[in-house]
């Protein structure tokens, strides 16, 4: 019978410190919930698409489009982020009661391949052969000979219309003559408007006109 009391005794020990035990754990293993931003270590911007989970449950989720990512966890669990050109980073939950928020900054994986050089020709000596045996086109050469030609070339010049930036330089000085106070206007001998403006002024007899009215006033 004393034998029988301590086993029951010993045994009830026993459950006492495995109920207390998986309390204890219990207690350490809250729920949490879990948010934050994955973003790359090399400019700070947010990771999209970047593989959120724990290993141990086989639970996770992924950023959206700006890297911010959000879920249930357990505090104490291992989180494994992972992200395509990116190498793999763990996070440890901390013991918390309610929520937390962390940045996870990713470091670039990068793999240089060896350089691969690709030639038509199996060695130097043959391209060198093949490039000086090429016959080029003749007709393309023609073609830029005429539109190089003096004639064309001038005859281009000729006919071409003021573009945008002589027209404005035209309006800007118009309207610069019309301002009150803007002094005499002087004859600039540069100017291809102010030239053009004085052979037609002469065709159409204005400056005969004019030297008459002088006259008239003298």
């Amino acid at each position: 019978m004393r034998f029988i009391g301590k086993h029951i005794v010993f045994t009830a020990l026993v459950f006492i410190v495995i109920t207390a035990t998986r309390l204890k754990a219990q207690e350490s293993r809250m729920l949490i919930q879990l948010t934050g931003i994955v973003v790359s270590g090399e400019n700070a911007l947010g990771v999209p698409g970047a593989f959120v989970f724990v290993p141990k449950t086989g639970r996770g989720t992924s950023s959206d489009y700006i890297g911010y990512f959000s879920m249930p966890i357990h505090t104490g669990d291992t989180l494994l982020v992972k992200a395509i050109g990116f190498k793999q980073q763990s996070y440890v939950v901390p013991q918390v009661k309610e929520k937390t928020t962390v940045i996870i900054t990713l470091s670039a994986d990068l793999n240089y391949l060896p350089m691969v050089e690709v030639f038509p020709w199996p060695t130097e000596k043959l391209f060198k052969e093949a490039f000086l045996a090429l016959e080029l086109d003749r007709k393309n050469n023609n073609y830029a000979a005429q539109n190089l030609n003096d004639v064309v070339i001038r005859r281009m010049l000729i006919n071409q219309k003021d573009d945008g930036s002589m027209n404005h330089r035209y309006f800007m000085d118009q309207q610069y003559a019309q301002l009150p106070g803007s002094g005499v206007q002087q004859f600039r001998l540069l100017d291809p408007f102010a030239w053009r403006k004085f052979l037609e002024s002469s065709k159409k007899g204005q400056l005969r006109q004019q030297e008459e009215k002088y006259k008239e006033k003298e």
